[in-house]
């Protein structure tokens, strides 16, 4: 647990500026994926909520409520 809770934390200032870019090809939903995943492995559940509903409208064409 220590080592993935410690690779989520290195993860993330990288996973921030990929979802700052504005280049082609980049699979923002793939990054944003990883950044729910990074979030969740270090028990920050409002930021995993937050960040889930916005993929969720936004990549599965999920209806506001």
């Amino acid at each position: 647990m220590l080592n993935s809770t410690a690779a989520a934390r290195r993860a993330l200032p990288s996973i921030d500026r990929l979802l700052k870019l504005d280049a082609p090809g980049l699979e923002k939903g793939l990054v944003r994926y990883k950044l729910i995943r990074s979030l969740t492995q270090l028990g920050r559940q409002e930021e995993v909520i937050a960040h889930a509903q916005q993929y969720l409208q936004h990549y599965t064409g999920a209806p506001d409520e």
